[in-house]
């Protein structure tokens, strides 16, 4: 039902203005409410993208026609359509933003071009692609795109290997993935996502290697993020790593077969949403895995049937021609002139006879979706803090612990958690000493002399007397709290 409400209330946006006044701003709303409303149908996309890219183009607004481009084929890519609509998408949108010298959404369009590479098994042209694409990094001004871009490509570093069975290059990506999306602010509308992607990954990867803790701690991070972005996929997905870890682990007896059973079943109804099939046929074989295992040989029989048959339909789907993709060119094509024409003269009918009842109608509905969305708006952004603070705290207690147990590995994990700790007390006094940082760091982590004597075997007298000289030696003042000083560094 949401989805046919913001569907009128789209549409009748536009409706609202004719083509000489929709401007950027309206563009962009019409982007946001795609965002922000998950739908992750491409029946109701397709249309509503499509009307996107033609309003962008007629006033050339460059960030309408790349969102939309880029959207679109991700959704074609995902759901096994379209593969030549695809490529002509990704040879425009590489098109607009060299000449914008926009190479965040360059980069994008290349990571997707890859990714086609890698699913057709040209893994070297796929990582050739981008290898060299990564090397507009550097041109991208802000710091948060530049963070993202770096995600979105190990993510397809993760697919690449992932799909060569390479383990270990797998699990270094997904790894560099998790904790680049860290480093994404809060109040990013990417950073859940990829942090929830890149756990998914890791759980993944542990429950095959038999890292079972590890496994259950990733776990839990995609339920927490899970509570915040709620999309089919996300919690189709979760649900199969659920019991993919079930069915790989030692506790695999008869109840938690039913239990495994019970989360691919619901993992299936969320797939089928989505309409990927390459990970329904996946799916299918995990379910007839299960019923082996239950000795139930029609289900299972059954079920490897179904994954066989779409992993069949999908390889002829996309069937299409390699090196049109490696070696593309930069003309711009153009959409299916018949559905142009189609597109045009169904708008043109709708604003003439329906204008004033869909204004109404959706003025009447975004006011309602508005006010119910506010209600919630601040609760889940709390939300989404407290899941940051507690993987932030995760951390800080990790190095505690190290620190406190005198791991000899525990200064330089600490500088990989606070990269400029070092640089920060050379630049105050460019004297200090290494084991004078190193005795800094267990003051920024709040550690009293008593702990810190402990742990290096010293005597709280000698653990006081060294804290004296390294107030002298960053300039604190007697009187300042040198536990809070360091918190601020």
């Amino acid at each position: 039902m949401k989805r046919y409400l913001l569907l009128i209330l789209m549409l009748s946006h536009f409706c609202l203005f004719s083509q000489n006044q929709v401007n950027e701003k309206q563009i962009d709303s019409m982007l946001n409410i795609h965002y922000t409303s998950k739908i992750h149908d491409i029946n109701y996309l397709e249309p509503l993208l499509t009307e996107v890219y033609y309003k962008s183009r007629e006033i050339d607004y460059p960030k309408g026609k790349l969102e939309s481009l880029l959207r679109l084929s991700a959704f074609y890519l995902n759901a096994d359509k379209n593969p030549e609509r695809v490529k002509s998408n990704l040879d425009e949108a590489e098109k607009i933003a060299l000449e914008k010298n926009d190479y965040f959404y360059y980069c994008k369009a290349k990571a997707l071009r890859a990714g086609i590479l890698a699913n057709q098994s040209s893994y070297h042209e796929s990582a050739e692609m981008l290898e060299k694409s990564s090397a507009f990094f550097n041109r991208i001004r802000q710091k948060d795109r530049k963070i993202a871009i770096k995600a979105y490509y190990y993510a397809r570093y993760i697919n690449l290997y992932a799909l060569q069975n390479k383990k270990d290059s797998t699990l270094f990506y997904a790894r560099a993935m998790y904790d680049t999306a860290l480093q994404l602010p809060d109040n990013s509308p990417q950073k859940v996502d990829l942090v929830a992607v890149a756990a998914r990954v890791l759980t993944g990867i542990y429950t095959e290697n038999k890292q079972f803790s590890k496994a259950v701690y990733y776990l839990k991070v995609q339920e927490k993020y899970l509570k915040i972005i709620s999309n089919s996929f996300d919690i189709g997905m979760y649900h199969k790593t659920y019991a993919k870890l079930i069915l790989d682990s030692k506790f695999r007896n008869e109840s938690n077969l039913d239990t495994a059973l019970y989360h691919l079943t619901l993992a299936e109804k969320h797939i089928h949403i989505e309409k990927s099939s390459l990970v329904l046929a996946d799916l299918y074989s995990d379910i007839a895995e299960v019923y082996q295992a239950k000795k139930d040989k029609d289900n299972s029989l059954l079920y490897m049937t179904y994954s066989e048959k779409i992993n069949q339909g999908s390889k002829y789907v996309r069937k299409t021609n390699v090196n049109h993709i490696i070696n593309a060119d930069l003309l711009i094509p153009e959409f299916d002139q018949e559905m142009i024409d189609s597109y045009k003269m169904k708008s043109y009918t709708f604003r003439t006879i329906y204008l004033f009842i869909v204004a109404l109608v959706a003025s009447l509905l975004a006011l309602c979706f508005l006010l119910r969305r506010s209600a919630s708006r601040k609760a889940k952004r709390q939300q989404s803090r407290n899941v940051i603070q507690d993987d932030n705290n995760y951390r800080i207690a990790e190095l505690t612990h190290q620190a406190l147990n005198g791991d000899k590995a525990f200064f330089i994990h600490f500088l990989d958690e606070f990269p400029d700790f070092g640089d920060k007390l050379i630049k105050i006094n460019s004297n200090i000493k290494v084991s004078d940082i190193e005795f800094c760091a267990l003051l920024k982590l709040n550690l009293q002399a008593k702990q810190i004597a402990e742990a290096k075997k010293m005597s709280v007298a000698a653990v006081t007397a060294k804290k004296g000289r390294i107030r002298k030696k960053l300039n604190i003042n007697a009187d300042e709290n040198i536990y809070q000083w360091f918190l601020n560094v």
